[in-house]
């Protein structure tokens, strides 16, 4: 943060705060690549021993800003059963167990291509 004081020389200077609290629980996050489709609307959904959180990817819920596409859970001492990925296409992607207290990349599967049934 940087302050700038007037009285009784004008200088500025710069606060670096540092976070000493200890630490209480676990989270985990979760980076969505969804390669060149768009992943707005996908829920993601964590279940631990407490029961489920979900999570969303939104287009921009802030003004003149854009969220980007990754969801973070706050574990406490909860213990984590899985997570599953609900794509906007349909396709849903499980993660059985998921690294706690760190970022990871899940990928969206290749696109499902519909063929028609043949008439033969």
């Amino acid at each position: 943060m940087l302050t700038e004081e007037t009285w009784p020389v004008r200088q500025r200077r710069m606060l670096v705060f540092h976070n000493e609290l200890p630490t209480v629980g676990h989270w985990i996050g979760l980076r969505l690549d969804a390669g060149r489709r768009c992943p707005v609307g996908t829920r993601v959904v964590l279940e631990d021993s407490s029961g489920q959180q979900t999570r969303w990817i939104l287009a921009g819920d802030g003004y003149r800003s854009q969220t980007a596409p990754a969801v973070h859970f706050g574990l406490g001492t909860n213990q984590v059963l899985g997570v599953t990925i609900h794509w906007p296409d349909g396709q849903t992607t499980s993660v059985p167990h998921p690294v706690r207290d760190q970022w990871q990349s899940v990928f969206q599967p290749p696109a499902r291509v519909h063929r028609p049934a043949s008439s033969f």
